[in-house]
């Protein structure tokens, strides 16, 4: 990987000098550098490159080692990057400045045909399983490169649109430029690694995990943050106290704008492709999904409700050192704000959860997912709330001591005050809810049948397997001579036994069970004595 990284550097720089036009003893050092990664380094990666093969041939496993999918993935990563990003210094300067980068191109050339034949010789060696995480990579790389680009093209469109000021269009060096060359230098990565690549292996768990956590999960919050600060701004000009001439305040809003447009765009894309793909209503990423949304929510709302009783006590409070960076009407803008936003779609997720909970007592609750997210929310949120207790009661008794106590120590525990309101509203009711959940689950009974069996006879590593699954026991296997395991009436046997440990015998006339252990020592009825000890 390195050398391979050293000639494509070498070849890329040599080129893009003798395309530039200069002289090439203008620039001894790039030349030697140049001379020296390709001259050198390239018989060097031949010889590692024919050791690899010979070693492949002789020995069949190498190709199928995790070594080299990592390689391969590790590398289409970095030629597919150094490409995007030779795509975007080409698009730049010719929107911007209207020349062509000749050192830019000669790494696209190089480092593109590169990629294209690590994608070739990681079709053939290499199976879809194996590919499938450089496939999520390259098209998280892409996807998220191209949504930058897509916002930062429609901020500064409707900047130009409805701002008055310079003119942005591409004739200069310009934001627009840049903007619309991200999205150049995304678009191809996205549709090279999600349409031609991952989108192709629906239903498995990296393409759930991108559809569902990324693409609707990610996007849809992307959605709500650019809508929160549109809201927030929008009160803060009529209600406010906004800083700024009109034309300022709304060209600092447009950001926020473009990036919950193209936030919903993707959300409603991926949510189309997940609606018509996704493998059963209640897969386990899709609780993962759900859950992890309604905790994004709920943090926000729980955010506003911090935020709303600091500035109720900057409020009431005399005057004294600011505890807000914002006036109180502002910060009471934002916490309506985040309550607006976060509190309806905590309540959305929520309710959905609680239907599929109601159809589905038990599978809901005892799904791991569920038991994670309430645990971290009644856990994490009540020690916060026990810190920050300790914290303000501390704060407290100080000043108290000092002869203090009054405004001030009123102004300095508003902070502390509203986290424990918070984080102590979050911790009790899903405490709550996690009690309930614990009340619907029916408890293990208690375990009974051995727990170690001891098979023997001839090798069979799927009974022993089968075996484990069937008893949650420590299994062992000695081998002997003998025909095969019947299965079926191996697990039947152990299913009768009730004692600690269990040998099972195959015998010619069949497989034969021999307990001991705590409980009626001795064979089961019929089966014969135990063997004597030794």
């Amino acid at each position: 990987l390195g050398l391979l990284v050293v000639v494509a550097v070498g070849v890329s720089d040599l080129i893009g000098l003798v395309q530039s036009g200069r002289p090439l003893v203008d620039a001894p050092t790039a030349v030697a550098r140049a001379l020296t990664f390709t001259h050198v380094g390239a018989p060097l990666f031949l010889v590692v490159v024919f050791w690899t093969r010979r070693l492949m041939r002789s020995d069949p496993g190498e190709v199928r080692s995790l070594g080299w999918a990592a390689y391969l993935t590790v590398a289409g990563l970095v030629a597919a990057v150094v490409a995007a990003t030779a795509v975007y210094r080409l698009g730049y300067e010719a929107l911007a400045d209207g020349r062509l980068d000749a050192s830019a191109l000669a790494r696209l050339v190089v480092w593109g045909t590169l990629w294209v034949l690590l994608r070739r010789l990681e079709d053939r060696t290499l199976d879809h399983e194996r590919r499938s995480l450089h496939w999520l990579l390259g098209t998280l790389i892409g996807w998220g490169t191209a949504l930058v680009g897509l916002a930062a093209v429609l901020s500064v469109s409707l900047e130009t649109l409805l701002v008055p000021g310079p003119d942005l269009i591409l004739g200069g060096r310009s934001d627009l430029a840049a903007a619309v060359a991200v999205l150049a230098a995304g678009v191809p990565l996205w549709f090279a690694y999600w349409i031609r690549g991952l989108a192709r292996r629906p239903g498995t768990v990296l393409w759930l995990g991108h559809v569902l956590v990324m693409g609707v999960g990610a996007s849809l919050v992307t959605t709500l943050a650019g809508a929160s600060v549109v809201l927030y701004r929008a009160l803060v000009w009529f209600l406010g106290d906004a800083a700024g001439g009109l034309d300022s305040y709304v060209a600092g809003s447009l950001p926020a704008v473009a990036a919950a447009v193209v936030g919903a765009l993707s959300w409603w894309y991926h949510r189309t492709v997940l609606g018509q793909r996704v493998p059963g209503p209640r897969a386990e990423v899709t609780r993962l999904y759900e859950y992890l949304l309604a905790a994004v929510a709920l943090l926000a709302a729980a955010t506003g409700v911090a935020l709303l009783v600091v500035a109720f006590v900057q409020a009431v409070v005399p005057p004294g050192e600011q505890l807000l960076a914002a006036s109180v009407v502002n910060a009471v803008l934002a916490a309506v704000t985040l309550l607006v936003v976060g509190g309806p779609l905590w309540w959305l997720f929520w309710r959905r959860i609680e239907r599929h909970t109601a159809a589905e007592p038990v599978a809901e609750a005892s799904s791991p997912t569920r038991r994670i997210y309430l645990v971290l929310l009644f856990g994490v949120a009540g020690v916060v709330a026990v810190i920050v207790l300790l914290v303000m009661a501390f704060m407290v008794i100080s000043d108290a001591l000092q002869g203090r106590l009054g405004a001030a120590t009123l102004r300095s525990a508003a902070v502390p005050l509203g986290l424990i309101v918070a984080a102590g509203a979050v911790s009790g009711y899903h405490w709550l809810v996690f009690r309930a959940d614990r009340a619907r689950v029916p408890r293990t009974a208690a375990r009974v049948g051995p727990r170690e069996v001891l098979l023997v006879g001839p090798r069979d590593d799927a009974l022993v397997d089968q075996v484990r699954r069937a008893t949650r026991a420590r299994v062992e296997l000695w081998q002997a001579p003998g025909g095969w395991w019947p299965v079926p009436e191996v697990l039947a046997l152990l299913a009768r036994a009730t004692h600690a440990q269990a040998l099972v015998l195959l015998e010619p006339a069949g497989p034969r069970l021999v307990e001991a252990g705590p409980g009626p020592v001795g064979a089961q009825p019929g089966q014969g004595p135990p063997p004597p000890p030794g």
